[in-house]
């Protein structure tokens, strides 16, 4: 009932015609049909959220903190802000006005501190002046942690890609709706502004330009919400997440759905596999609350477990990973490998199990960091290396897809440095690591990202 009466709470305040606690006061315009698609679910209400802003902000120099110094906010005011389109006439006169700089007009600003004590900007020190563009942002309180698996999922799958968990405890589980079209770009100090005119103009353009995919982004999103049948209780009374129903799962660029079905839509009332959920021990269970992750089936003298590796989530602060677990299915038990020199933190990588060896192929480090390197973690003795591969020239892709035959990987798809979804076929011969790329002069795929391969033996 606490979940309830929280929601009860602030739906009334949402009602209010009182002011909230963010600086604008109100909602912004364009997330209100959001806002409100998703606070009619029984599951879920939302905290907080921004429907994406493009800002001026002054804010205090860096410093030099040492390392084991804890990272705190550094505040400042926003010299100019504006959840539409901005307008580079109002903007400009903020940064080059016409009067001489003791003649000339103290704008008013907004602080972007949670501090009571006045920011350094107000204290007439020198701040930094930087241009940024932030997508939306959405805090949502869910009833239950697969209540907040589900709204994760259906963000993802808008374009929402950084969406997770970000707090599940036995008081509030939270899930966090964002993604990664963000821009900040320093134009100088409150002394002197290092940047042309012509060039702010040109920085307003692209910030108005990601507005604008914002905007299509986030009507992706209640669309699908709506499509799949959110305001009529998407998630199920055991638990589950409808996808609602084909010709709505997520399409790649040319509009094709390409989803995959056993034996055909009449024969799959046919299948009966029992299914049950396990539960989880010895580490905590939200450590799984990942995506973009790799997984494995271990089936040796030593192991008899699902191998999870990297992904996006975790515990605390969502970030990229490179933790590696082991599950064991029959028992539950969840357990940490420490494991040193691990690969990099990614998502969008594959897992593929040859013999003991577990290969860990590209994904990506950062959206500007895509990678095309290939690890092996010895499960005999859990140890990894980072080897060096020959053959054909295999570029950096993240969100491939990868099968095992025999000691062949093949890899298929993916999207490169330039997001550009990629169609080839690869093969890594795990025996002499060296790649070769595999032309068809047949019928293929189109090029797509995101999905799913297996190899099946006849």
């Amino acid at each position: 009932m606490e979940f309830e009466k929280r929601k009860a709470a602030t739906l009334s305040a949402l009602a209010s015609s009182k002011t909230d606690k963010s600086p604008k006061g109100t909602l912004d315009t364009h997330i209100i049909p959001l806002i409100n698609t998703i606070n009619s679910h029984p599951s879920y209400f939302t905290t907080s959220s921004c429907s994406g802003r493009i800002s001026i902000l002054s804010q205090p120099k860096r410093t030099s903190t040492p390392p084991t110094s804890k990272k705190k906010a550094r505040g400042g005011s926003w010299l100019y802000i504006s959840h539409d389109l901005a307008n580079p006439n109002s903007l400009l006169p903020l940064l080059f006005p016409t009067e001489s700089p003791s003649e000339s007009t103290e704008f008013p600003t907004e602080s972007a501190s949670s501090a009571d004590e006045p920011s350094e900007s107000a204290t007439g020190s020198v701040t930094e002046l930087v241009l940024r563009f932030e997508p939306l942002i959405i805090a949502v309180e869910c009833k239950d942690i697969e209540a907040a698996q589900c709204l994760v999922s259906f963000a993802i799958r808008s374009g929402f890609r950084e969406s997770g968990i970000t707090s599940a405890n036995n008081k509030r589980v939270i899930a966090g709706i964002r993604c990664s079209i963000r821009m900040e770009v320093p134009l100088g100090d409150s002394d002197r502004i290092l940047v042309s005119e012509e060039y702010v103009k040109f920085l307003v353009d692209v910030a108005n330009q990601k507005m604008e995919a914002n905007w299509k982004r986030t009507q992706g999103f209640l669309s699908g919400l709506i499509d799949n049948g959110f305001q009529t209780h998407a998630v199920s009374e055991n638990g589950e997440c409808r996808d609602g129903d084909d010709d709505q799962s997520e399409r790649t660029t040319n509009g094709d759905a390409h989803i995959g079905m056993v034996g055909g839509g009449e024969k799959a009332a046919d299948c009966s596999l029992p299914v049950s959920s396990i539960l989880v021990a010895g580490e905590p269970i939200e450590k799984l609350l990942l995506w973009g992750h790799s997984t494995c089936v271990l089936d040796n003298d030593s192991y008899k477990s699902v191998l999870v590796f990297g992904g996006f989530g975790g515990i605390g602060r969502h970030a990229r990973r490179n933790d590696c677990f082991l599950l064991d299915p029959f028992s539950g038990k969840l357990k940490a490998t420490d494991v040193e020199g691990a690969p990099s933190p990614r998502l969008g990588h594959t897992a593929s199990l040859v013999g003991d060896l577990v290969f860990i192929i590209g994904g990506r480090a950062d959206p500007s960091n895509i990678l095309n390197d290939v690890w092996v973690l010895n499960t005999a003795n859990m140890e990894w290396k980072l080897i060096q591969c020959t053959g054909s020239v295999f570029s950096p892709r993240h969100r491939h897809a990868a099968a095992a035959v025999g000691s062949n990987i093949y890899v298929y798809g993916g999207l490169n440095n330039n997001d550009t979804i990629l169609s080839s076929l690869h093969v890594l011969n795990t025996g002499d690591l060296q790649w070769k790329e595999v032309s068809s002069d047949g019928e293929q795929p189109c090029a797509r990202h995101s999905h799913s391969m297996l190899a099946y033996r006849v």
